[in-house]
């Protein structure tokens, strides 16, 4: 049997010995001589054993790995509750390949939709000076030739190899993945972690300290604590403190350099643990309402105070507008990166006034900083569009939290949302609305995030709940290789 015809057998199950003999050789003269040169390369490979070591030559390596088509499930709900699937094709382009040459590994660092097909993908193999392409199915030794016409099955991963082009007949082995998400990313996960009699509190603010969860709230006149480790969140413990807090203590308290400080009976405390408090000052201020990586902030006189010393010294600070109504009472606040500069943060503080009898929003106000010293300084600037415009409706407990990019509060007994730190808010997707079991409303609940990405609510009934989007906890890849 000649040669190419033997190769073209082998390589090719589907293609039979008499149709390559009744090929009109003038029409396919070009492409018989590309199969007899593939030929040449790989049939010095055919008896290599996966035992020996193989040393290939320089040129014989992945340079790109692209997905072409990609055939995913869609599933549907239909308004009745019953499920229905399609097939949809789209394009895998986007999808992006990391080369590992020294350990002989490409994968994506970003894992396809769940629901993607693995056993019908179509992809192309870049290689330089365009290099022969062979690859094993697993569980099976055959070297087949890589063709980027045919859909190809990675449930697990195929080990390609590339063949230099000096006829050596040495290879390179890159062990090929193609990594799917066994869950959908943009869903939440919602649990009911606990329900402890002990942090019943009507009115409460729950804080992240490093590695737990402190809440802090109003009861028999004063503010009483009880922390619990953030991984946990079933067992709570009240915190013996050192000194009694006043009863507002629960809402004039923020985090500062990884340390609680608090105002109680008009002194600012710190403590790094809830536990020991120090007296720092005694600042002209009714409320401390904010702080960001290099200010503290509180209100006092109709003015917004800062501290940049740990709350030793206080001065005033700019606002746009003097005559713009600060909040009393409900106060919340996050702090966020500018997107544009990594040496800027924006704080965003809310609160209420006594009431909502006027028909007011919630009070927000907004600052930009610069981390840098000696960089330009910003006034405050107070957020203000009507309830018609998408303000931030009034309800009593206010509590505003950042979770996934954004700014989240509550609003009788939905979840709102703020892509714009904080101007507009619009009722949240479906993806981020508690399950039906969670009956709290909104004047029922404190909110806050810990460092696991994990969304808390703690009700006043006591009942603790936790939330994280899955793709929050998806890990990231190593996409850099020494």
């Amino acid at each position: 049997m000649p040669f190419f015809a033997y190769f073209c057998v082998n390589l090719h199950p589907d293609l039979q010995l008499n149709e390559i003999m009744t090929f009109k050789m003038k029409k396919y003269l070009s492409m018989i001589c590309a199969v007899v040169a593939t030929a040449i390369l790989f049939s010095s490979c055919l008896g290599n054993s996966d035992d020996n070591t193989i040393e290939a030559s320089g040129d014989a390596m992945i340079t790109g790995f692209t997905l072409d088509q990609i055939q995913r499930t869609i599933h549907l709900t239909a308004s009745d509750g019953s499920d229905s699937t399609y097939i949809s094709n789209f394009s895998g382009a986007s999808c992006k390949f990391s080369i590992d040459h020294v350990n002989g590994l490409v994968f994506n660092a970003d894992s396809l939709p769940k629901w993607t097909n693995p056993k019908k993908i179509l992809c192309t193999v870049s290689t330089y000076n365009s290099s022969p392409v062979g690859f094993m199915k697993p569980d099976n030794d055959t070297i087949f030739i890589f063709n980027n016409t045919d859909t190809m099955d990675f449930t697990e991963p195929i080990e390609f190899r590339i063949y230099p082009t000096d006829n050596s007949g040495n290879y390179r082995k890159y062990m090929v993945s193609v990594n799917i998400h066994k869950e959908e990313g943009d869903s939440m996960k919602w649990t009911k972690v606990a329900t402890e009699p002990n942090i019943a509190i009507e009115k409460s603010r729950l804080y992240s300290l490093g590695d737990s969860m402190i809440l802090m709230g109003q009861k028999d006149g004063a503010t009483k604590i009880y922390g619990t480790l953030a991984k946990d969140g079933t067992v709570w413990n009240e915190v013996s403190a050192n000194i009694t807090l006043d009863e507002k203590a629960y809402n004039n308290t923020v985090i500062y350099k990884n340390a609680l400080f608090t105002l109680s009976n008009g002194t600012l405390y710190k403590s790094v643990d809830a536990k020991t408090w120090q007296a720092i000052s005694t600042p002209a201020i009714d409320n401390l309402v904010a702080a960001g990586s290099v200010e503290m902030y509180g209100i006092g006189s109709g003015k917004i105070m800062m501290s940049k010393d740990n709350g030793t010294t206080w001065q005033e600070d700019a606002i746009s507008d003097a005559s713009a109504d600060l909040p009393v009472k409900d106060f919340s606040y996050v702090v966020t990166n500018v997107s544009s500069n990594a040496e800027t943060e924006r704080i965003v503080f809310a609160g209420n006034k006594n009431s909502a009898s006027d028909g007011r929003n919630a009070m927000i106000w907004s600052k930009v900083v610069e981390k840098r010293a000696d960089s330009d300084t910003y006034s405050w600037v107070h957020l203000q569009p009507s309830r018609e415009q998408g303000g931030l409706p009034y309800h009593d407990n206010l509590c505003m939290v950042q979770y996934d990019g954004k700014l989240f509060a509550m609003n009788k007994d939905y979840i709102l949302v703020s892509i714009d730190d904080g101007l507009v808010w619009k009722i949240a997707s479906s993806l981020y609305q508690k399950p039906a079991s969670f009956s709290a409303q909104a004047s029922e609940i404190t909110m806050a995030t810990d460092s696991n990405k994990y969304l808390w609510f703690v009700t006043d009934k006591g009942e603790v709940w936790r939330a994280r989007i899955n793709h929050l906890a998806w890990e990231e890849n190593k996409t850099a290789f020494n």
